[in-house]
């Protein structure tokens, strides 16, 4: 068992987390960035950018965005003489891994799983009773969706949101199961 079960049962939910983290796919974060935000999508659509542009929205964006937040990087930076947002920047690997390791977590695709886990780690909470929001906006292409060289170029990119988006389902599955047995034997 890893250290989060060892200290945590869902009996005992509130020694589960003191935070909440909910990871989303880093490539599809960009499109919808680039969709929502940037006014050249209106007539550009993400899956024609050229490769420069690609590195100019990726740039403009934030390529480890997850990093900067999780791993006490520049999240939110201002520059104070144009009065203009900067792209989020920095933070370090494994402060953020490690606050994975001791956050409840969600996984945007996996909405429903997400619910049934913050259910059981925050009872408290209406998080685990929400429903998903969605944006409304122009119908856009999803990272699946994008030919193999262009994901591996972002995947390149934004390495750092990337590796944390991969760490985070086995934190994740290892959770459920945890929610899951005790679920079963309280029906026993």
């Amino acid at each position: 068992p890893s250290a989060w079960q060892d200290s945590c049962t869902a009996s005992s939910a509130l020694s589960c987390a003191n935070c909440l983290v909910m990871l989303r796919d880093p490539i599809d974060r960009l499109i919808d960035a680039y969709t929502f935000f940037d006014e050249r999508s209106a007539t550009l659509p993400f899956e024609e950018l050229s490769r420069g542009e690609l590195v100019d929205v990726v740039g403009s964006y934030g390529a480890n965005v997850t990093l900067a937040y999780l791993g006490d990087g520049e999240y939110d930076p201002q520059d104070v003489a144009t009065h203009t947002k900067l792209p989020p920047s920095g933070g370090d690997l494994s402060v953020a891994l490690s606050t994975v390791s001791r956050c409840s977590i969600g996984i945007f695709e996996r909405w429903a799983d997400s619910q049934a886990l913050w259910r059981a780690e925050l009872p408290w909470s209406s998080v685990g009773v929400t429903e998903v929001r969605s944006q409304k906006g122009p119908p856009h292409i999803t990272g699946a969706q994008l030919p193999a060289e262009t994901r591996d170029l972002l995947r390149q990119m934004m390495a750092a949101d990337v590796a944390l988006y991969e760490y985070a389902p086995q934190t994740f599955e290892e959770r459920l199961s945890v929610v899951a047995t005790f679920a079963r034997s309280r029906l026993e």
